[in-house]
């Protein structure tokens, strides 16, 4: 019986030191794409004439990546922010890589999700930040559509949500940027729709805050 119970215990550590490096390993997997896909997204030089071809390679790997992470850990209930964000992530990509429109359907998934996830953590900046940006992503879309009313819905609840942020979170400059770029969205809208009032009112709503946060600190160069 005390053999067997030894036996047991090993198995136990050794199980559970496995789970832990397969999950670590994931994890840094992910984290791995993820960079990837920012860096090869915000390449100036890959999106030169004659480049094209090789980011959109890129991009598409990194597609097939999250695709099959999605494939493998769909139903997983433990990973529903991890799942949110791919969702989100492959949207990005499909704008990129094929068509806005067809974006959007991965984007409505993601909000679905971060919707339900908000609702039990209403506080948690990670959650919320995700949220708002989907609701950007979203407006993006809807704004090369000229669906006007719905793309300055989406901007504006981003806009509510990074608000809130920013004023829950004093002094994280990421939340106020993402603000005054929701601001200045929601005055291009406008201003694509012959709205010129209501667009400068966004936009010096944008330029304040971006002159707040250069005043807090100089050389913040993402302002």
């Amino acid at each position: 019986l005390v053999l067997a119970l030894v036996a047991t215990l090993v198995g136990y550590v050794r199980t559970t030191a496995a789970l832990h490096v397969a999950k670590t390993s994931e994890r840094h997997a992910r984290e791995t794409v993820d960079d990837f896909f920012t860096r090869v997204s915000e390449d100036t030089l890959l999106n030169q004439p004659g480049m094209q071809p090789l980011r959109r390679e890129l991009l598409e790997k990194a597609l097939d990546y999250y695709r099959q992470f999605l494939s493998e850990r769909g139903n997983d209930p433990r990973i529903q922010d991890e799942l949110a964000l791919t969702h989100f992530r492959i949207g990005q990509i499909t704008e990129q890589v094929d068509a806005p429109e067809k974006a959007l359907a991965s984007y409505k998934q993601a909000l679905a999700m971060q919707e339900r996830l908000v609702t039990q953590q209403p506080t948690s900046p990670a959650l919320l930040d995700d949220l708002g940006d989907t609701h950007s992503a979203v407006g993006g879309v809807l704004l090369k559509r000229q669906q006007w009313e719905s793309a300055i819905a989406a901007y504006a609840r981003a806009a509510e949500i990074r608000a809130r942020l920013a004023t829950a979170n004093p002094g994280r400059a990421e939340f106020e940027r993402k603000l005054a770029s929701s601001y200045m969205n929601m005055g291009v809208v406008e201003k694509e729709r012959g709205q010129l009032e209501k667009a400068q009112t966004y936009f010096l709503d944008a330029r304040s805050i971006r002159r707040q946060i250069l005043v807090a600190d100089p050389q913040n160069i993402h302002t």
